[in-house]
């Protein structure tokens, strides 16, 4: 559970319900999500269809996960996880007003406490076991109390009033680069910008356009960008599933060129988010050439590509090039594999709280584009 609310928004670790044992020695499941519990069993054929999507993308999430951690040489925290990939279970299955919870923990299933026998003879017997169980249950509950504490301190949201992005994700950070040589730099950007009609939707809990968030942190992304910094354009072809041409290079003194282009954006059509990525990377060295794209996206990919699978085949072919997912909807809906499988970061947008800190982007690409 560490390593997956480490890497993961809250929602991805409250999946898995929190075992406690009642008043009568058996056990009882806890979850902190919000919301009216339903059985697999008593949902509808469409709904039970629903949640096993959702248990397969849960697993997908989390093997994504694994494999990045095995890839940085944490191979027990990789091999924890994929003790959690296992086949889905509808009898330990819940629809939480359509989220996952389960109540089912691999190679772990609390067993229930054995009925009480016949009472010991021995009074001072009695109250020794009497003690020790208190002093468990004493014990667990303020393991409970610190998970939840925990939980709580760490919730990533942001304002309603004046959105800013939050980082969700983030692989385990690796050590200094050794400087490179300067013909090889500079960095090169590319912004692949969801031009779809999900564009035209608000974001959660804010009355702010998906579309304008975009445009205003792409615009505060470019205005601290070094002058060397070469800049690209990715956007939807309308209705078609499929990548525009593509637009850049941009030079510094033609950065006002692709803010245009940002501002003059029509959102329409389908999201082809995988062919966007592949026209992206394209156009980029990522072998000899560090290299950021930087997605802004409504919605999923609605053209029937898998992300996660694109992005890893661009990592294996340009491994010096970083995938950072900027999630406009407001309700952590997307996949972060996409961030995860090549080393960058992804972000998202909620309501503050009053424990809830934000991640100024501009200042993240900043510092990424540091040699």
């Amino acid at each position: 559970m560490a390593i997956i609310e480490r890497h993961f928004p809250p929602s991805v670790a409250q999946v898995y319900a929190i075992p406690k044992p009642g008043r009568d020695g058996a056990i009882e499941w806890w979850t902190t999500q919000q919301g009216q519990v339903t059985p697999f069993a008593q949902l509808s054929e469409q709904e039970q269809s629903a949640l096993l999507q959702r248990h397969a993308q849960h697993l997908t999430q989390l093997g994504s996960l694994a494999h990045t951690l095995e890839s940085r040489g944490m191979q027990p925290q990789a091999e924890l996880l994929r003790g959690l990939l296992t086949p889905a279970e509808p009898a330990t299955m819940y629809s939480v007003e359509g989220r996952l919870l389960m109540t089912w923990w691999p190679n772990k299933t609390p067993v229930a406490a054995e009925p009480a026998s016949s009472p010991p003879t021995n009074p001072m017997r009695r109250w020794v076991w009497l003690g020790l169980i208190a002093l468990l249950a004493l014990v667990l509950l303020l393991a409970l109390l610190w998970w939840w504490f925990m939980i709580r301190a760490r919730v990533p949201v942001v304002p309603v009033a004046k959105p800013v992005a939050v980082e969700v994700a983030k692989p385990e950070p690796e050590p200094e680069p050794t400087p490179e040589p300067p013909q090889q730099w500079p960095t090169q950007v590319a912004f692949v910008l969801d031009t779809s009609a999900a564009m035209t939707r608000r974001t959660a809990l804010s009355s702010t356009l998906r579309k304008e968030l975009a445009k205003r942190e792409i615009e505060r992304i470019i205005g601290v960008l070094p002058p060397a910094t070469e800049t690209r354009l990715v956007r939807y072809a309308g209705k078609k599933c499929v990548a525009d041409a593509g637009h850049g290079a941009f030079e510094a003194s033609r950065r006002g060129e692709l803010l245009a282009l940002v501002r003059q954006a029509r959102n329409e059509g389908n999201a082809p988010l995988a062919a966007s990525l592949r026209a992206a990377a394209a156009e980029m060295d990522g072998k000899e050439r560090d290299g950021l794209i930087f997605v802004f996206a409504g919605g999923d990919d609605s053209c029937g590509e898998d992300v996660c699978a694109t992005a890893k085949e661009i990592h294996r072919e340009k491994p010096r090039l970083r995938i950072n997912l900027v999630d406009l909807t407001g309700l952590e809906k997307l996949d972060v594999c996409m961030a995860l499988s090549t080393g960058g970061s992804a972000y998202s947008w909620g309501e503050q709280k009053s424990e809830g800190g934000g991640v100024d982007l501009s200042k993240e690409a900043e510092r990424m584009l540091k040699p």
